[in-house]
């Protein structure tokens, strides 16, 4: 898990705050807790997601996704979205800051 700067601009809504958070992410979707605290998020929901990739040049991510999967309630809220849209550019970024992580995390649990 890593900390990300994201901002996330929630279907139907001009919300779009900018805040870092804990998210597990991967060139398929990532989960989440979400800003948005309305009981009304649910699995089907569109979202436009953008991130900041925290590379030695950070590589800003631009993503169509569905929500899949939304557990908990108020601040214990938990959402995971299935990107149903994105560059595959971006998609190749994304894999590519996944596996320098896990490559990170093996060398310092050596």
């Amino acid at each position: 898990l890593e900390l990300l700067t994201d901002m996330l601009m929630w279907a139907g809504t001009r919300q779009t705050p900018m805040v870092e958070r804990e998210i597990v992410l991967s060139a398929a979707g990532m989960s989440f807790e979400p800003d948005v605290r309305e009981d009304d998020i649910e699995s089907g929901l569109s979202v436009e997601l953008e991130m900041m990739l925290p590379l030695r040049e950070p590589i800003r991510v631009r993503a169509l996704g569905v929500i899949v999967r939304a557990t908990g309630s108020g601040d214990s809220r938990r959402v995971a979205v299935k990107f149903n849209c994105i560059d595959e550019n971006d998609r190749d970024e994304i894999s590519r800051y996944v596996f320098q992580l896990q490559r990170r995390r093996q060398a310092n649990h050596r």
